[in-house]
């Protein structure tokens, strides 16, 4: 893990009628995805979700796992809502990457942001810690996000089925190992 992912963080603020705000800053990669899963975590119900709003002013880059679960969450609060997660302030880079993974049909693309952010401040950011994860907890975390993608999209199958394959082996592995 380099120097730039120890600054990278997930935040969010509670906004009113129900709207959560969730900054991401940094890189949103595989080593921060599992603190947004974690956010999702304590947020979403099986039959529940808030309705987030993704700012992406200070990302400057998404990789496929942290992809991923942004695809799991628009799902969720679609099918909990019937509404999409709205994702602000992308740059050219972000904006491509969820273009690629074909997310710009589960999000809507705002800008400027809606006026449910007007009130939010730096102040009201609260970070979220990284969860303690096993390397297996890794690994069910990725396989979960690539699956997510896969759903999303499905051409995004002939990219990732062989990452899914090499994640299935290395999940057994992980577990023989824990194992003994």
């Amino acid at each position: 893990m380099g120097g730039r992912e120890n600054n990278s963080q997930v935040c969010y603020a509670q906004a009113p009628d129900d709207v959560t705000v969730v900054k991401i800053v940094g890189r949103g990669t595989l080593e921060l995805s599992p603190r947004l899963s974690a956010l999702l975590g304590l947020l979403n119900r099986p039959d529940y979700s808030p309705r987030y709003i993704l700012d992406l002013s200070e990302c400057t880059t998404l990789d496929s796992t942290f992809l991923g679960v942004i695809a799991t969450l628009a799902i969720h609060q679609t099918y909990s809502t019937g509404s999409h997660t709205i994702v602000v302030n992308t740059n050219e880079v972000t904006m491509r990457q969820i273009e690629t993974m074909g997310l710009q049909y589960l999000v809507e693309l705002h800008t400027p942001p809606p006026p449910e952010t007007d009130e939010i401040g730096d102040r009201d950011f609260k970070r979220v810690a990284a969860p303690r994860q096993s390397r297996t907890d890794h690994l069910l975390h990725m396989i979960a996000s690539h699956e997510a993608l896969i759903d999303v999209n499905s051409g995004n199958e002939m990219v990732f089925r062989p990452v899914l394959e090499s994640l299935q082996e290395s999940l057994e592995r992980a577990k023989n190992n824990e194992a003994k």
